[in-house]
């Protein structure tokens, strides 16, 4: 990968065209509200991805959710929760990108293991969908290093394609195009 590049990954069940992988996971509330939104240890998408990284696995530990958390409380603002990724599809197909829900640095929290837990505050809408089980899965999205570790939680969508298999419920991976630290003009690199 070149110096300055990034990898993004949006963990869901199959490929986009806009070139990013994509992992999810069954969407299961545990009994306190929170939802595991990404695994303890490596993982990889059941279709092999990333295929940028050595070993072939992303990696998620302590450490590196601390990280993530870190720089959700240092944006000051709400994550994006939307449905079906549309908000990274908008400009190609035109269509709104209503949110979902939103999650805040106070709503992530790490599960010695088991992985990242987030515990999202949906909208009416999206709490009935839940509720009639129109959606099942939580997608994450996230630039991710050369190693393979996540970098930062950028959104997550509803969605219903998993990608990620033996997750928690209201588990899914997702990653983005760009990291906000990105500081070259050089193209970030994604995972088809």
């Amino acid at each position: 990968m070149p110096p300055f590049a990034i990898a993004v990954a949006i963990l869901n069940a199959r490929p986009t065209t806009l070139g990013l992988a994509v992992l999810d996971a069954q969407l299961t509330q545990q009994d306190d509200g929170w939802y595991q939104l990404l695994p303890v240890g490596p993982f990889k998408a059941r279709d092999g991805r990333p295929f940028d990284v050595e070993g072939g696995q992303w990696h998620l530990d302590e450490q590196t959710a601390g990280v993530l958390i870190a720089k959700a409380r240092k944006l000051g603002q709400d994550i994006l929760i939307d449905y079906d990724h549309q908000t990274l599809k908008t400009d190609q197909n035109g269509q709104p990108a209503p949110a979902a829900g939103w999650l805040n640095a106070d709503e992530i929290l790490w599960r010695e293991g088991e992985g990242l837990f987030i515990k999202p505050r949906w909208t009416e809408k999206a709490a009935a969908h839940l509720a009639a089980g129109e959606y099942r899965f939580l997608s994450a999205v996230f630039p991710y290093d050369a190693n393979g570790r996540p970098l930062e939680l950028r959104m997550a969508a509803l969605v219903n394609d998993p990608g990620v298999v033996g997750m928690q419920a209201l588990a899914a991976l997702a990653a983005q195009f760009n990291s906000t630290t990105h500081s070259s003009k050089e193209e970030p690199q994604m995972n088809e």
